[in-house]
């Protein structure tokens, strides 16, 4: 240094203090460009997290509730049919009762004997056990006119023909008049020897439980040895001069309930479906998801609950869905009751199933995360190599450029994270937009790619969510068209001569199959018509309007002699091309403005209640059901006829009034509708005042619980 000029002082001065501020700025830079990288970094990981979560806990909501609308669909199917067979047994039951009240009006009818071997299936034989025998000639007369319930057996057979199954009448005398279709595809019934032998119908365990009841019972039977499959019992007692007569019985192989247990809509996932009966024991259920083994529920345990709470939930008759664990996999448990029999279905699919379009998407967050991360880390060290290599070029330019390099290496690494901190925040439209034409721009449009695709799945999503808008939408015009093609009630005059008129029909959320119609058939006669399609939707309105509109004409033309032959003549035409089975309830009457006779015929439909004002009171009036139109053609109906007296009056409805049940899973019911009836029970109440009261009384009882049908009235007031 004493050697040392004073121009290399300087020079090393100057040296001295560039190397300085290169090695400052060198260290200011990396440090800021880390923590850049690492607070970008952790901005992606929160952004990504956080889309998943939404998208996953979304997508398993959405698919939850397609499996409890599963659940409830096939529960609806299954009371549907159930319910026909329970209604069934108390037809036959009441055709043997007024059999055994009017003797004299049956002519003695004689049938053939169950040991014959010719008799053919679904065709009535007479079987006497063991401890009646003796007294053949004794019951002679008796069975002679008892034999005439043979029709009503072959007749209701014939709508299980396709089933196994007997439908019979077991007298408490001994005899036993059936109708058998066990034998399947065979021709012709044969009884095995031991059953002739040794059979007792008496002896039977649902004759004997019955008997007990005093009341329809059901149950089940030992499966049948080819399926494997059980049969279902529904038994009602029948009497005569107040003294058991007997009991009416019909047994059914469950084999199409499980048939609706395996079908499948559109979007359904393959699940196991099953029934659980009130005794909280699995009666019958699905193979085709191939999990027979998973239905013994004592295998079931549940992370929260322990079984016999969900199993005490389904006998109650309650709607839910559950996650459940079954042989150590997660299963989703959906239920829904059936109220006929007081069972409930259960849905079971499995937890991936359920949650594997939200386990897509969030691995579809996770990956671009990833991406972004692995793309920042990239970046920071490609931005170290670089600053090393730069070293001899920043050496030499440090006093001039200094600013200006820091700029170019800082900057951008700030305007990035700037920008990153603000999509995570959820500002998916944010744009960096770079136009550095370094690493710093592709890092820019790495990070610009990630939120274009995040937010495309958003967009999707949200996609998804307005289709499902849009066909709501689409119901709700179908479900308007459908009420106005029911008559305006403007059509009524104000002052018409004759007759008070007022109907009403409440549509619930999906267009379905009810309707009702009147018009005037000439000076003096008014038709008046109220009907409920089977199943739901789109098929139930379209069918709906071909019944309306067939009905209407038929009636208009009066080209039938009888109500009976017109009503046979519709359910041909309906019965025609009808692929689908679908069939429709109907009561059809004509009401005599002149002389108050009023004819009708009641078509599979539930039994108005008549008004009487010498009486001041509202009851079921009787009626002979026959059968739905479209089931079968060239089936024969029976038209009644009464007569209206000056302010008596008829209330029709459909089953949307009395099977609306509140939250509570109770039905209205015929007795709450015959109660409110008779509260605004007068000979000068009009027919609207008389439907805003049951409609009224109605809202009271289910308060904001879901409408699931229709609802359906009509009233008429003949004034003389």
């Amino acid at each position: 240094m004493k050697n040392m000029t004073v121009h290399r002082r300087l020079l090393l001065f100057l040296f001295s203090a560039g190397l300085a501020a290169f090695l400052a700025f060198g260290f200011v830079s990396v440090l800021s460009l880390y923590f850049a990288q690492r607070e970008a970094t952790q901005s992606g990981e929160n952004m990504g997290n956080t889309a998943g979560a939404s998208m996953e806990e979304m997508t398993t909501n959405i698919a939850t509730s397609e499996l409890s609308i599963v659940a409830k669909d096939k529960a609806l199917l299954v009371d549907r049919e159930l319910r026909s067979i329970k209604e069934h047994s108390e037809n036959i039951a009441l055709v043997m009762e007024r059999i055994l009240e009017n003797p004299t009006q049956r002519a003695p009818r004689t049938l053939k004997a169950a040991e014959s071997k010719n008799i053919k299936v679904g065709e009535a034989c007479i079987y006497y056990d063991p401890t009646a025998r003796t007294m053949k000639a004794d019951l002679a007369k008796e069975t002679g006119i008892a034999s005439s319930i043979a029709d009503t057996l072959e007749n209701t057979a014939s709508f299980y023909m396709g089933s196994k199954g007997f439908f019979a009448v077991a007298s408490e005398n001994g005899y036993y008049i059936t109708v058998n279709t066990l034998q399947g595809d065979k021709t012709d019934v044969t009884f095995s020897e031991k059953f002739l032998a040794t059979y007792i119908p008496k002896n039977s365990r649902w004759y004997k439980k019955t008997a007990e009841a005093g009341k329809l019972t059901v149950g089940l039977m030992p499966n049948d040895e080819n399926t494997n499959i059980p049969f279902i019992t529904v038994s009602t007692p029948y009497y005569n001069n107040d003294k058991l007569a007997g009991v009416a019985n019909i047994a059914i192989s469950t084999l199409a309930l499980r048939q609706i247990l395996e079908e499948r809509g559109i979007n359904e996932a393959i699940n196991v479906n099953f029934i659980l009966n009130s005794e909280g024991k699995v009666v019958i259920f699905s193979e085709n998801g191939g999990l027979a083994n998973l239905i013994d529920m004592q295998k079931m345990t549940l992370p929260e609950r322990d079984l016999s709470k969900i199993v005490k939930s389904m006998t109650a008759g309650e709607t839910g869905v559950e996650p459940v664990m079954i042989n150590g996999e997660s299963y989703y448990l959906a239920y829904s009751p059936i109220p006929s029999f007081g069972w409930s279905l259960g849905t079971l699919a499995k937890a991936e199933e359920i949650i594997d379009t939200a386990k897509e998407a969030r691995l579809e967050a996770d990956l671009l995360t990833d991406k972004f991360i692995h793309s920042m880390s990239a970046s920071f060290r490609e931005n170290l190599s670089d600053i090393g290599c730069m070293l001899p070029i920043i050496l030499i330019v440090l006093l001039a450029f200094g600013a200006l390099t820091a700029k170019r290496f800082v900057a951008p690494i700030l305007q990035i994270t700037e920008g990153v901190r603000e999509i995570a925040k959820g500002n998916l439209d944010k744009k960096l937009r770079l136009r550095t034409g370094d690493e710093f721009e592709e890092l820019a449009n790495s990070i610009d790619l990630m939120t274009d695709d995040l937010k495309a799945h958003m967009d999707n999503i949200e996609k998804i969510t307005k289709d499902k808008q849009r066909i709501a939408t689409e119901l709700s015009l179908a479900q308007d068209i459908q009420i106005g093609m029911l008559p305006d009630m403007m059509s009524v005059p104000a002052n018409n001569r004759g007759y008070d008129l007022y109907a009403t029909m409440e549509a619930a959320k999906i267009v379905g199959g009810d309707f009702y119609d009147f018009y005037p058939l000439g000076d003096d006669k008014v038709a008046v018509t109220i009907a409920d399609v089977s199943g739901k939707s789109v098929p139930a309105a379209l069918f709906m309007a071909i019944s309306k509109t067939i009905l209407q004409n038929c009636l208009s033309e009066g080209h039938f002699a009888s109500l009976s032959d017109m009503a046979a003549h519709v359910n041909n035409i309906l019965e025609h091309d009808n692929t689908k089975m679908m069939f429709v309830t109907a009561f059809i009457g004509v009401l005599n403005l002149k002389t108050g006779s009023f004819s009708f015929v009641n078509c599979g439909h539930n039994p108005p209640l008549i008004y009487r004002a010498k009486e001041n009171k509202y009851e079921y009036l009787k009626v002979k059901r026959n059968t739905a139109l479209g089931i079968m053609s060239d089936m024969d109906f029976v038209e009644q006829e009464i007569t209206l007296f000056k302010g008596d009056a008829l209330f029709l409805y459909t089953d949307g009034v009395t099977e609306a049940y509140n939250n509570s899973e109770e039905m209205y019911g015929e007795e709450r509708l015959e109660t409110a009836l008779n509260a605004i029970a007068s000979p000068t109440a009009s027919s609207k005042e008389i439907l805003t009261h049951v409609r009224s009384s109605l809202k009271a009882f289910v308060k904001d619980a879901d409408q699931f049908d229709d609802i359906t009235m009509l009233g008429i007031r003949y004034l003389g």
